[in-house]
């Protein structure tokens, strides 16, 4: 199964409108996913109890077990903010990660999608995200997507419009599931 990660807490972004394609074209292809929105985290997931024993919420161990530990392989798609990858992702990925750390990226391949209004596509932000991953023992699949000028790209509707970006992220979504 895989996992599509909408890495960002601003409610209908780009970057979700990124990971719901990618995500209908994995379930397209017959291929079992999940979207994970982290702008759908319930209020108050964040605390500086869940670094404790036991502290983590009911709610966060459940989109745990659901999204990430069950899951074979990732999909993050993330946008830039201020030069890196989205605080809520990185905060959402501490939040699991101190607890059952082995089983959440350890061994799994994950696919990086970057996304930014400007030129670069998000092209550090992605790669301090892949450093995250390997230190936690994950595979990051080679060649990054980096969507730049993303406001382009994507309709009125929520849509991606642009037929070479659809292309391109479903040859991504394709090479991850050769993994």
């Amino acid at each position: 199964m895989t996992t599509v990660i909408s890495g960002t807490n601003r409610s209908s972004s780009r970057t979700l409108s990124i990971a719901r394609h990618l995500s209908e074209y994995l379930n397209s292809q017959d291929q079992p996913v999940r979207l994970l929105d982290l702008s759908a985290l319930p209020d108050g997931w964040i605390s500086p109890e869940m670094y404790s024993e036991g502290g983590q919420s009911r709610e966060l161990r459940k989109w745990q077990e659901r999204y990430i530990n069950s899951a074979d392989r990732f999909i993050i798609v993330t946008p830039e903010y201020n030069g890196g990858y989205a605080g809520a992702l990185k905060m959402f990925i501490d939040a699991i990660s101190v607890h059952r750390y082995a089983e959440n990226f350890m061994g799994k391949w994950t696919a990086l999608v970057g996304v930014a209004t400007g030129r670069s596509g998000n092209l550090r932000g992605l790669d301090q995200l892949t450093q995250s991953l390997l230190y936690m023992g994950g595979h990051v699949l080679p060649g990054v997507l980096p969507v730049s000028q993303v406001a382009a790209l994507i309709d009125d509707t929520g849509k991606v419009s642009d037929e070479p970006t659809r292309e391109s992220l479903n040859k991504l979504a394709d090479r991850l599931v050769q993994q």
